[in-house]
Protein backbone atom coordinates (compact mmCIF):
# COMPACT_ATOMS: atom_id res chain seq x y z
CA UNK A 1 0.00 0.00 0.00
CA UNK A 2 1.05 3.58 -0.69
CA UNK A 3 2.56 5.22 2.45
CA UNK A 4 0.88 8.59 1.77
CA UNK A 5 -2.52 6.93 1.37
CA UNK A 6 -1.94 4.94 4.55
CA UNK A 7 -1.03 8.14 6.42
CA UNK A 8 -4.17 9.85 5.17
CA UNK A 9 -6.41 6.91 6.17
CA UNK A 10 -4.92 6.63 9.63
CA UNK A 11 -5.14 10.38 10.32
CA UNK A 12 -7.90 11.53 12.69
CA UNK A 13 -10.75 13.48 11.08
CA UNK A 14 -11.25 15.98 13.88
CA UNK A 15 -8.68 18.31 15.28
CA UNK A 16 -7.27 17.24 18.60
CA UNK A 17 -8.65 18.70 21.78
CA UNK A 18 -6.69 21.21 23.72
CA UNK A 19 -3.96 19.51 25.67
CA UNK A 20 -4.25 16.29 23.66
CA UNK A 21 -1.38 14.77 21.67
CA UNK A 22 -1.16 16.54 18.30
CA UNK A 23 1.82 14.64 16.87
CA UNK A 24 -0.34 12.99 14.22
CA UNK A 25 -1.47 16.37 12.92
CA UNK A 26 2.08 17.72 13.00
CA UNK A 27 3.47 14.76 11.08
CA UNK A 28 0.75 14.99 8.44
CA UNK A 29 1.24 18.75 8.01
CA UNK A 30 5.00 18.32 7.81
CA UNK A 31 4.62 15.59 5.18
CA UNK A 32 2.35 17.77 3.08
CA UNK A 33 4.74 20.71 3.37
CA UNK A 34 7.72 18.57 2.35
CA UNK A 35 5.79 17.13 -0.59
CA UNK A 36 4.79 20.63 -1.73
CA UNK A 37 8.37 21.92 -1.55
CA UNK A 38 9.72 18.86 -3.38
CA UNK A 39 7.08 19.25 -6.09
CA UNK A 40 7.90 22.95 -6.46
CA UNK A 41 11.61 22.23 -6.79
CA UNK A 42 10.91 19.52 -9.37
CA UNK A 43 8.76 21.94 -11.40
CA UNK A 44 11.42 24.63 -11.16
CA UNK A 45 14.16 22.28 -12.38
CA UNK A 46 11.95 21.05 -15.22
CA UNK A 47 11.14 24.64 -16.25
CA UNK A 48 14.81 25.67 -16.08
CA UNK A 49 15.96 22.82 -18.31
CA UNK A 50 13.30 23.37 -20.94
CA UNK A 51 13.73 27.16 -20.90
CA UNK A 52 17.35 27.33 -22.06
CA UNK A 53 18.61 25.38 -25.02
CA UNK A 54 21.29 22.82 -24.48
CA UNK A 55 24.79 23.88 -25.43
CA UNK A 56 26.12 22.18 -28.53
CA UNK A 57 28.67 19.62 -27.61
CA UNK A 58 31.51 18.86 -29.97
CA UNK A 59 32.56 15.28 -29.82
CA UNK A 60 35.34 15.74 -32.36
CA UNK A 61 38.49 17.13 -30.64
CA UNK A 62 39.97 18.26 -33.96
CA UNK A 63 36.92 20.38 -34.72
CA UNK A 64 37.05 21.87 -31.22
CA UNK A 65 40.75 22.74 -31.69
CA UNK A 66 39.99 24.36 -35.05
CA UNK A 67 37.20 26.42 -33.44
CA UNK A 68 39.56 27.58 -30.69
CA UNK A 69 42.26 28.54 -33.22
CA UNK A 70 39.71 30.47 -35.30
CA UNK A 71 38.51 32.27 -32.21
CA UNK A 72 42.08 33.15 -31.20
CA UNK A 73 42.85 34.47 -34.70
CA UNK A 74 39.70 36.61 -34.70
CA UNK A 75 40.55 37.98 -31.27
CA UNK A 76 44.09 38.87 -32.42
CA UNK A 77 42.75 40.65 -35.51
CA UNK A 78 40.27 42.62 -33.42
CA UNK A 79 42.97 43.54 -30.91
CA UNK A 80 45.31 44.73 -33.69
CA UNK A 81 42.54 46.76 -35.29
CA UNK A 82 41.61 48.42 -31.98
CA UNK A 83 45.25 49.11 -31.13
CA UNK A 84 45.80 50.75 -34.53
CA UNK A 85 42.72 52.93 -34.10
CA UNK A 86 43.82 53.96 -30.60
CA UNK A 87 47.31 54.81 -31.88
CA UNK A 88 45.86 56.96 -34.68
CA UNK A 89 43.62 58.82 -32.24
CA UNK A 90 46.50 59.35 -29.82
CA UNK A 91 48.67 60.81 -32.62
CA UNK A 92 45.84 63.13 -33.68
CA UNK A 93 45.35 64.22 -30.08
CA UNK A 94 49.07 64.94 -29.67
CA UNK A 95 49.11 67.09 -32.82
CA UNK A 96 46.06 69.03 -31.58
CA UNK A 97 47.74 69.58 -28.21
CA UNK A 98 50.89 70.89 -29.93
CA UNK A 99 48.82 73.31 -32.03
CA UNK A 100 46.94 74.48 -28.96
CA UNK A 101 50.20 75.03 -27.08
CA UNK A 102 51.56 77.12 -29.96
CA UNK A 103 48.42 79.25 -30.07
CA UNK A 104 48.43 79.63 -26.30
CA UNK A 105 52.04 80.84 -26.38
CA UNK A 106 51.16 83.38 -29.10
CA UNK A 107 48.18 84.62 -27.08
CA UNK A 108 50.28 84.94 -23.93
CA UNK A 109 52.84 86.91 -25.89
CA UNK A 110 50.13 89.20 -27.25
CA UNK A 111 48.70 89.63 -23.76
CA UNK A 112 52.11 90.59 -22.34
CA UNK A 113 52.60 93.05 -25.19
CA UNK A 114 49.20 94.63 -24.50
CA UNK A 115 49.95 94.86 -20.78
CA UNK A 116 53.31 96.54 -21.40
CA UNK A 117 52.18 99.01 -24.08
CA UNK A 118 48.68 99.58 -22.70
CA UNK A 119 47.13 98.95 -26.10
CA UNK A 120 43.66 97.52 -26.17
CA UNK A 121 44.38 95.44 -29.24
CA UNK A 122 47.86 93.99 -29.84
CA UNK A 123 49.44 94.27 -33.29
CA UNK A 124 48.37 91.69 -35.82
CA UNK A 125 51.86 90.17 -35.88
CA UNK A 126 51.51 89.19 -32.21
CA UNK A 127 48.22 87.34 -32.75
CA UNK A 128 48.28 83.69 -33.73
CA UNK A 129 47.82 83.19 -37.43
CA UNK A 130 45.16 80.59 -38.24
CA UNK A 131 45.82 77.91 -40.80
CA UNK A 132 42.70 78.75 -42.84
CA UNK A 133 42.20 82.14 -44.52
CA UNK A 134 39.94 84.57 -42.69
CA UNK A 135 36.43 84.40 -44.21
CA UNK A 136 35.90 88.08 -43.36
CA UNK A 137 39.18 89.40 -44.84
CA UNK A 138 37.42 90.97 -47.81
CA UNK A 139 34.97 92.76 -45.50
CA UNK A 140 37.83 94.02 -43.34
CA UNK A 141 39.80 95.23 -46.37
CA UNK A 142 36.84 97.18 -47.78
CA UNK A 143 36.12 98.71 -44.36
CA UNK A 144 39.79 99.72 -44.03
CA UNK A 145 39.51 101.44 -47.43
CA UNK A 146 36.65 103.55 -46.04
CA UNK A 147 33.61 101.90 -47.59
CA UNK A 148 30.29 102.04 -45.72
CA UNK A 149 28.55 98.81 -44.64
CA UNK A 150 25.89 99.18 -47.37
CA UNK A 151 28.58 99.42 -50.07
CA UNK A 152 30.49 96.46 -48.57
CA UNK A 153 27.27 94.43 -48.55
CA UNK A 154 26.68 95.16 -52.24
CA UNK A 155 30.25 94.26 -53.23
CA UNK A 156 30.42 91.03 -51.18
CA UNK A 157 26.83 89.88 -51.68
CA UNK A 158 26.23 89.62 -47.93
CA UNK A 159 23.33 91.13 -45.99
CA UNK A 160 23.94 94.58 -44.52
CA UNK A 161 23.12 93.37 -41.00
CA UNK A 162 25.80 90.70 -41.26
CA UNK A 163 28.38 93.27 -42.42
CA UNK A 164 27.46 95.53 -39.47
CA UNK A 165 27.83 92.61 -37.08
CA UNK A 166 31.23 91.60 -38.49
CA UNK A 167 32.56 95.14 -38.25
CA UNK A 168 31.16 95.68 -34.74
CA UNK A 169 32.68 92.41 -33.53
CA UNK A 170 36.00 93.52 -35.00
CA UNK A 171 35.82 96.78 -33.07
CA UNK A 172 34.61 94.96 -29.96
CA UNK A 173 31.43 97.01 -29.69
CA UNK A 174 28.23 95.08 -30.22
CA UNK A 175 24.99 96.64 -29.00
CA UNK A 176 22.39 94.03 -28.19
Amino acid sequence: MNPVLAALQSAPTLPPRAGADSSAWNSLGGAIAIAAVAGGVALLVFWWRTRRPALPRTTNPAAADADVRTLERDMRELTDCLAGELDARAARLESLIEAADARLAALESASRHAAITGERRPPAAALPQPDAPDPFAEVYDLADQGFQSVDIARRTGRPTGQIDLILNLRRGSVAL
